[in-house]
């Protein structure tokens, strides 16, 4: 596997007919497929990403999200997604703690003495 991060050009005014183009281009040069943070940044952004997602749609380039669904609050997730569970993590971490005699949250994180 070969990680290209950079296969398809994008610029916040591109249509979705060109960045389809790059997205086809890409899918010649033999990319298999998408891992793709989608942008918090602006709403400007955030329709790049529409745009590029649908022609990656339209193309046939399978899409992998990556941490996050697109902007928009409760939003459809319509693509496979990939993302660590905090809740459970911290969980996992506050046990792990716990069971080395830790009592409290702090830089140092020191144990108590019993």
């Amino acid at each position: 596997m070969h990680i290209e991060s950079d296969a398809v050009p994008l610029a916040a005014r591109m249509s979705e007919g060109e960045i389809r183009v790059n997205v086809r281009k890409a899918k010649d040069a033999g990319v298999g497929g998408v891992f793709f943070i989608p942008s918090r940044y602006s709403v400007e952004e955030m329709h790049l990403d529409e745009r590029f997602l649908g022609a990656c749609r339209a193309e046939g380039m399978p899409i992998v999200l990556v941490e996050r669904n697109l902007r928009g609050y409760s939003r459809e997730l319509t693509h496979d997604l990939v993302a660590v569970d905090d809740v459970d993590g911290a969980a996992r971490l506050t046990r792990h703690l716990l069971n080395l005699g830790r009592r409290r949250a702090s830089r140092n994180c020191r144990r108590v003495p019993d």
